[in-house]
């Protein structure tokens, strides 16, 4: 099973990446994030830590005049070998054209003591006295050569392989050529990589740690101490010094198919039927037959594993009826037909009808069961698996997944919400874009286990920061309900276009719980390159002195306007040098924006003839006049604030969105968000 693995330079990945899947025991390693960061290309790079025989082409490099890597750690239970094995990838950086640095295959075994040059020279004296008549043919057949050459052009890689056996540690590579055309070549240049190359491991291991472990454990170790660039280069100076080894090592062969027999990938169905919409041209009855035979021949691991003696049988009935409870389904496979092909069955109850009529969901769920009750498999790589499922039965799925998750180590890239909760916590790894050219990933707990915020966030809210693309934070739960509804009338009732309302569409509201967060928001959202925003009330930068109306503190970060304190509210808002540029630095450095005439309630009561209105929506038999005082104009606050609190029907906060919409601050607001 999968323990943990590095990479870097692969996709967008530029710098070094460490993942380790070996903290928890009952929980499954969640990939979320943003479509295009990097996800499904982690589990492409696992893929190309098996043998070649699973790889039919290379990863792209972020910077392809760079050397890239990967390495896989796995736990093996067998007797021969120490429990853990290691293998990886490792692209040379300048490898665009090999054949003047090692010899073809063919080449090799033709002649091993005669250089591809000599026998070149050898051609072209021979045909001396014949160059003047052929002269043309010559040419072209130079530039045939040429050709030729260029074929021979490519990015070389070497599969490693790193292992105990008895008291040795063994290190060997397989080198191989992607050609321009895309096809992988096996140059047949294998190498063992020399124990005092590896005693440079433990020496080192031993200066870093102060102590000498058994070898199983300094592998571990290696995996994130040492597996670095320095550590590749050694390597790549190794293979090319080494000699090539002319005989086949079996303990390597072996050990490669044990790993690839304990991994599977699974990527999403995409659909199973050829006809994907009522206008599609394969629709009519006379392609009724074809298109249950195509959907059978694609189902393939339903096809290839519903009979298996892998799949233990009990366990997988028990999965599929707990996903699928109360329905009582049954999957059942045919003889093959004419064509040979398998037809697959599905019966539900008393129906029977073909997969092909059978929903995505039912069609996932007996997929997962499937693979969750092999017998062999270890690391399990699952893209997407709760597609077209009903929420209850990714609940149900999440289940599994914790209980399978004991003895497997199992990788889940999902855009659902459903598959979060506390107990996956330590092993969420979230994906994002930095600075729109390079990605970036980090394990949540590591990276802000003692963030306060991530210790008091509801899961509610945690799920819906990690699955949205920019987060606009409020204090508290008063104000997302009325920034929900004045969001709602500007996106249901304006005659804006997309392009305009885009910006509150992009952000999902969610409440921090006080402004003394504030830091730990931003500390939170910076370290996960998530796109937020704060609206705050006006004290959690300006603290006034209520009886006298004037400026007690600004924050000390905004030292420039402390010349301010002091002096009246009413003065600082109007000056052009007082809240004005305010508002712009807080928007401009700290992606934040406070009311400002005070709190939620305040900007509420802001216009004054508007308070009337206001009031009759949250008390109708309310007989406050225009506030004239501050004592009537406190009483009012007090009104607004207690029926927010206690909760509003839509309709009323619907109606408030409506009056308020055009208010400047509201106004001022949408402009706020467009710009960030």
């Amino acid at each position: 099973m999968l323990r943990g693995m590095v990479l870097q330079n692969f996709v967008h990945f530029e710098k070094r990446f460490v993942f380790d899947f070996s903290k928890t025991k009952n929980s499954p390693n969640i990939f979320v994030g943003a479509s295009s960061t990097g996800k499904t290309a982690v589990l492409e790079l696992i893929r190309r830590c098996m043998h070649s025989r699973l790889n039919s082409s290379l990863t792209n490099r972020a910077h392809s005049n760079e050397r890239a890597y990967v390495f896989c750690e796995f736990y093996l239970d067998i007797d021969k070998y120490g429990p853990t094995v290691i293998t990886g990838m490792i692209v040379d950086a300048n490898t665009d054209n090999y054949s003047s640095t090692m010899q073809t295959n063919k080449e090799v075994k033709a002649n091993p003591e005669v250089k591809t040059e000599d026998k070149e020279e050898k051609g072209r004296e021979n045909k001396l006295d014949k160059m003047k008549e052929q002269g043309d043919e010559q040419g072209s057949t130079k530039k045939k050569d040429k050709e030729v050459d260029r074929d021979e052009e490519g990015t070389m890689f070497h599969k490693v392989i790193m292992y105990t056996l008895g008291e040795e540690i063994e290190f060997r590579s397989e080198s191989y050529l992607e050609k321009r055309d895309g096809k992988i070549v096996n140059l047949e240049k294998d190498v063992d990589i020399s124990e005092p190359f590896l005693a440079e491991i433990h020496g080192a291991l031993h200066r870093d740690r102060g102590y000498i472990e058994t070898k199983e454990s300094q592998i571990s170790k290696g995996i994130t101490d040492l597996f670095d660039d320095d550590f590749v280069v050694k390597v790549l100076r190794k293979i090319g010094t080494q000699q090539i080894e002319n005989k086949t090592n079996h303990v390597c062969q072996e050990l490669w198919r044990i790993v690839e027999e304990q991994f599977v990938g699974i990527l999403p169905t995409r659909g199973l039927g050829t006809i994907q919409w009522t206008k599609s041209k394969l629709i009519e009855s006379e392609n009724k037959a074809k298109n249950y035979e195509g959907t059978c021949v694609h189902a393939e691991i339903i096809t290839e594993l519903l009979d298996s003696d892998l799949i233990d049988k009990k366990k997988e009935q028990e999965i599929f009826s707990f996903l699928t409870n109360p329905s009582k389904i049954v999957f059942r496979k045919e003889a093959p037909n004419a064509n040979r092909i398998n037809l697959i069955q599905v019966k539900n109850g008393m129906n029977e009808f073909p997969l092909l009529k059978t929903s995505v969901g039912i069609i996932e769920a007996k997929q997962f069961s499937l693979i969750m009750a092999h017998r062999t498999l270890k690391t399990i790589c699952l893209e997407e698996p709760d597609r077209g499922m009903h929420p209850q039965m990714i609940e149900r799925m999440k289940e599994v997944l914790h209980h399978e998750s004991r003895h497997k180590t199992i990788i889940v890239v999902t855009h659902s919400p459903y598959l979060i909760d506390s107990m996956s916590l330590e092993n969420i790894f979230f994906f994002s874009r930095k600075y729109d050219v390079s990605f970036d990933v980090v394990n949540i707990y590591d990276k802000l286990e003692s963030n306060k915020y991530l210790k008091i966030v509801k899961m509610e809210d945690l799920k819906a920061i990690l699955f949205s693309s920019k987060v606009l934070f409020v204090e508290g739960r008063t104000d997302k309900s009325v920034l929900e509804a004045i969001f709602r009338h500007l996106i249901q009732r304006s005659s804006k276009t997309y392009e305009d309302i885009l910006p509150i569409l992009s952000h999902e509201i969610c409440s921090i719980g006080g402004k003394e967060l504030r830091e730990n928001i931003s500390e939170f959202c910076n370290k996960l390159n998530i796109k937020f925003c704060l609206v705050l009330d006006r004290d959690a930068i300006i603290e006034t002195e209520e009886s006298t109306k004037r400026i007690k503190k600004i924050q000390p970060s905004y030292s420039s306007y402390s010349r301010f304190e002091g002096g009246l509210v009413s003065d600082f808002l109007v000056d052009p040098y007082g809240f004005k540029a305010l508002s712009t630095d807080l928007a401009k450095k700290e992606n934040t924006f406070i009311w400002r005439d005070g709190d939620l309630e305040d900007f509420l009561l802001s216009s004054r003839e508007n308070h009337s209105e206001i009031l009759s929506i949250f008390k109708p038999d309310a007989k406050f006049t225009t506030a004239e005082d501050k004592e009537k104009y406190n009483k009012m606050k007090t009104t607004i604030k207690k029926s927010l609190k206690n909760g509003c029907f839509r309709e009323k906060l619907d109606a408030l969105a409506d009056i308020i919409t055009n208010f400047s601050e509201t106004e001022r607001l949408c402009s706020f968000l467009k710009d960030i």
